[in-house]
This record gives structure tokens, sequence and C-alpha cells, in this order.
């Protein structure tokens, strides 16, 4: 009995989470950074893949409207891709507005760095994911900044309806 209980609850979990809303935003083409410059938004994005109406998304400002009150799981993954004969870092964060303006969140952010453009000319940036809750119109928006010289940052945000 124990065990068919479980097997129960893990078949109704599994259905629940497949049928909730799940979005992937990625960016194929790259934006370059500018060296020591401050945050700037994650832009250009491609065409989103989206399942569900739980979101929105503005391709041109890379900002995703929650549409739909729930918990969501967030998660990143950017490469950086160094574009002079130096060293590139660079740092990326996540940036929630909950109703009183853009705040970043200490866990949402992430850095990479790499050494030249011919050999160690990759550095990954990723946060495999955090947990929020949101509510309707909620914004979220991903920031990128290069810390030494020129980069190309390409990649994704996941945002994904858990509850």
């Amino acid at each position: 009995t124990g065990t068919l209980s479980l097997a129960t609850t893990e078949l109704n979990l599994f259905t629940a989470m497949r049928d909730e809303g799940w979005l992937l935003f990625k960016n194929t083409s790259g934006i370059s950074t500018t060296a020591g410059a401050a945050y700037a938004d994650y832009t250009g994005f491609d065409t989103p893949t989206i399942i569900g109406t739980d979101y929105s998304v503005n391709v041109t400002t890379g900002v995703v409207t929650i549409n739909t009150t729930g918990r969501y799981l967030v998660s990143y993954h950017l490469l950086s891709i160094d574009l002079v004969a130096g060293r590139c870092g660079f740092n990326t964060r996540v940036l929630f507005d909950l109703g009183a303006g853009y705040g970043s969140i200490p866990m949402m952010e992430s850095g990479g760095y790499s050494r030249f453009n011919t050999v160690e000319k990759w550095a990954i940036a990723t946060n495999p994911g955090y947990i929020q809750d949101f509510t309707a119109t909620d914004l979220i928006k991903l920031q990128v900044k290069s810390t030494t010289s020129a980069c190309n940052v390409t990649g994704h945000i996941t945002i994904q309806r858990i509850g």
C-alpha cells in the first residue's frame, strides 16, 4: 500500500509539472559588451519557445512579463567569447520587478573569466535554478557586463511555472 501511494503521488507530481507553462528565451547571435561598462540589459533575443500562456515576452527589450500568479523556477546559461587578445571577465544577473521596481537577487548573480581570444577564449556564467513566487504583471530581465575586455555573449534564460 505504501509503494502504491508513493507511485500515485509521483505520477500526479509529474503530470502537474508537465502541464505547467515553460519558456525558453535564447539569443544565438550574441551581444557585444564593452570593457568596464555598467550592467546592461541582455537584449536581441530570438523568437521565444513558449508552452502555455504563463508569460509574455518582448524580444527587443528582453523583458519577460509573468501572466499567471504562481511559483516559478528561473535559470540561465550564458557563454562569453573573448573578442580581443586579453582577459575577459563577465558578470550576469537576473532582476525581478515585483511591483516596486527592478531589484537584483544575490543568488541569481554569476560570472565567468576567459584569458585569450585564441585558446582559452570561453567563459560560462550559469545559474541552475532559483525558485520565486510571482504575481501577474511581475517582470524578469537578464543583465550582463564585462569587467575587463570586450566579449560577445550568447545564451538563454529558462522560466518554468512549477506551482
